[in-house]
């Protein structure tokens, strides 16, 4: 049984990785071919499905949201051509189901605000006192 990889990797303790089949993999290499295999537009679109699968949606689903959307952020209604970062697939953490299409800053906020209206609803009341409409 071989004992390293044929990049000198040891194939032992925390670097060796058995896939499902039972084939014994040098996980340092495993991580670095997926990491290429991200980057090739092959890879960016498994990527892609799997991300949207993993909270709820499909592509289907995504593309028809996008396109009722307007290509514009659910809360802020900017254009997503706008933001660096493309939209992303808003989703109940708890129940799996998508909702909306988001930018960054309007996903980070309700993460922030861990999906709770109350807590919203008071950040908003404590804006309208000091003088934020």
């Amino acid at each position: 049984m071989k004992t390293h990889c044929k990049y000198g990797h040891p194939l032992s303790g925390d670097n060796l990785y058995v896939s499902p089949k039972g084939i014994r993999n040098c996980r340092a290499c495993v991580n670095r071919n997926h990491t290429q295999y991200r980057s090739t537009p092959k890879g960016m679109i498994a990527a892609k499905r799997r991300d949207l699968r993993e909270s709820g949606w499909t592509v289907e689903r995504y593309e028809e949201t996008l396109r009722v959307q307007g290509n514009a952020c659910a809360i802020c209604k900017i254009p997503f051509e706008s933001f660096p970062k493309g939209p992303f697939a808003d989703h109940d953490h708890i129940l799996l189901t998508a909702r909306g299409l988001l930018c960054n800053d309007c996903n980070l906020g309700l993460g922030h605000f861990k999906d709770n209206p109350s807590l919203l609803e008071l950040a908003a009341q404590y804006l309208r006192k000091y003088g934020k409409s």
